[in-house]
């Protein structure tokens, strides 16, 4: 099968997958939104189905109260005694807590959090003899530990297993038994264009590790002219017939920015004779071939049924979703504020999808009686508290308006116009590979610009939120409730389709 890469497109970073009776099962980080932590299941490493969200209870980890960028950090997935087992790091107001869950389905209901007292992040599984051992980084230190997989609690360690392979930041180890070695396969480099993928190996699970003669196992650092780049964080996968592939991340930079954040790729390896790793290129092209027959399915739209009367698994929302505050009725979404803001860094009420193109548009009719200058319905681009663009209804000065704006840090721009004489307007943002386009249609058939703005001021090198892309939806400021006749995103690819 042929496919282009990213195989899961936006803000889907830090894979981890397993496979269970032919069936791959892969996890994400998803740092402050909610529902945490998307599970997704592919027959092909290819196409993956989003199925379920390990994590729906924000409180239960402390995550209501994380920074921006925080929440939850570098996820595992294994498979062990017929049961499924997630581990990962919340940063939150208290720090950074390790934790596990586990399930007999993916799909879940996932149990309640065991947390591990483990100082670091990025923590994985691997168990051998009924021994459950815990490897992680801890300041570019890989540590290891071994628990009680019934209490969490450290029965060995942590002990040092190296400091990486001599790049800056060693994390997220993932150990594998083959052959007679242990290999730990770790990122290194840091985040952005330096990232890469290194292993080293050992005779015993303890140490000491050998690095690999062959590094990095990939990266596109030396390939800045390759779309893909900060390629990194990767785990390894078979399928039946004993072909190897790594997944990881990476990003699609337009003049050296991303606003789409870290995404899922796939590339295709093999062991050396010598017993090895290697990518099946030095770097990681957009391209890519596996042993798997079928075809790639590409459809990155998204509506909400508003007959289903439950929102999508693809809709998050910053530190919880409030769905206690949406209503479907009479064939609309009614979605109520919480007397918060975009502009607070906490829980507003903003209903997304994340970004996955840069060619796209967002799209809603909305209805709205604003009482005060703080009641604001719309839609928005939103990358953090600090860093969004919108176009809703307000009122300003005691009249009813429709207002376009940029928020930039500490720089709040407004355009408005007098809201115009229909009982509901259709608001639309449309995408492309530089700027964002902010329209208004009063006849539900032509659009007029109002504003636009770069998109490069919500990308990861403009702000200060370096882990996650931007999401774009629905949201109401203040505390008052707006009817949502429609809500849908759709990408340039699938709308040329669709002509």
């Amino acid at each position: 099968m042929n496919y282009n890469n990213p195989v899961i497109r936006g803000m889907y970073p830090d894979p981890s997958a397993c496979k269970v009776e032919g069936v791959y099962y892969l996890v994400n980080s998803s740092f402050e939104y909610m529902p945490g932590i998307p599970i997704f299941s592919s027959k092909d490493l290819v196409n993956w189905n989003q199925i379920g969200n390990c994590l729906v209870d924000p409180e239960a980890v402390g995550l209501i109260d994380c920074p921006n960028s925080g929440g939850i950090f570098a996820v595992t997935i294994r498979h062990h005694n017929d049961r499924f087992y997630i581990i990962t790091t919340c940063f939150g107001k208290a720090g950074m807590r390790n934790f596990y869950m586990s399930a007999s389905q993916p799909e879940g209901p996932w149990s309640d959090p065991v947390f591990i007292n483990i100082d670091g992040i990025d923590p994985s599984f691997y168990w051998e003899a009924g021994h459950t051992y815990v490897q992680y980084t801890a300041f570019g230190k890989i540590l290891q530990v071994e628990i009680d997989l019934v209490t969490g609690d450290v029965i060995k360690g942590p002990e040092l297993l190296t400091t990486g392979c001599g790049g800056r930041d060693a994390e997220g180890p993932h150990i594998w038994k083959r052959n007679g070695f242990y290999y730990l396969l770790l990122a290194e480099g840091g985040t952005r264009e330096g990232h890469m993928v290194t292993m080293l190996r050992s005779e015993t699970i303890w140490g000491p590790y050998e690095k690999s003669p062959y590094l990095p196992v990939v990266s596109n650092r030396d390939y800045s002219r390759e779309p893909l780049q900060s390629v990194g964080h990767a785990d390894w996968l078979t399928d039946e017939d004993g072909n190897d592939y790594l997944i990881g991340l990476a990003t699609r930079h337009v003049k050296h920015k991303t606003i789409l954040g870290r995404e899922t790729v796939l590339t295709p390896a093999y062991w050396t004779e010598d017993g090895w790793l290697r990518a099946e290129n030095d770097f990681l092209p957009l391209q890519g071939e596996t042993k798997f027959d079928g075809k790639q399915k590409v459809n990155h739209d998204f509506a909400i049924d508003m007959q289903s009367k439950e929102l999508s698994l693809r809709v998050i929302s910053p530190r919880k979703r409030h769905d206690e505050l949406v209503q479907f009725k009479q064939g609309s979404m009614f979605v109520t504020g919480n007397d918060k803001t975009l502009f607070d860094m906490s829980d507003p009420v903003l209903l997304a999808v994340r970004q996955d193109e840069y060619d796209f548009t967002l799209e809603s009719a909305v209805a709205f009686t604003p009482l005060n200058e703080k009641d604001e319905a719309g839609i928005a681009m939103y990358t953090d508290n600090l860093h969004h663009f919108s176009i809703f209804i307000s009122t300003r000065e005691g009249k009813k308006v429709l207002v376009m704006r940029k928020v930039v840090d500490d720089i709040v721009k407004e355009n408005r116009i007098p809201y115009p004489d229909v009982d509901y307007i259709d608001l639309r943002i449309r995408g492309d590979k530089e700027k964002y386009y902010f329209e208004f249609s009063k006849d539900h058939k032509n659009f007029n610009l109002l504003d636009w703005s770069y998109n490069k001021h919500l990308s990861t090198a403009c702000v200060n939120s370096p882990n996650t892309g931007v999401v774009g939806g629905i949201f109401v400021n203040g505390s008052q409730t707006a009817e949502f006749k429609k809500f849908t995103y759709q990408t340039l690819e699938n709308m040329i389709e669709n002509r």
